[in-house]
């Protein structure tokens, strides 16, 4: 992908039956934990990575020069 990302970028859209499934399933943990409020632990880690080559024209030829970002969430 070049250039600026969309607004949705990487957002999830869920339906109005998958809201309500969500809604019930984090009720009846709430009623199964005895009214405590649960905790929920991350399911997945998120990497990303942003690569960009600049090239360079010279008296020798082109070379480039490549720039690396890496961020695991």
């Amino acid at each position: 992908m070049v250039g600026e990302l969309p607004a949705d970028f990487l957002r999830v859209t869920s339906s109005a039956e998958q809201q309500q499934i969500a809604a019930d399933r984090q009720a009846a943990a709430y009623l199964q934990s005895g009214g405590a409020v649960p905790v929920f632990a991350p399911a997945a880690r998120l990497s990303v990575t942003v690569a960009q080559v600049v090239l360079h024209r010279t008296a020798h030829g082109i070379t480039h020069t490549l720039h690396l970002v890496n961020c695991m969430l």
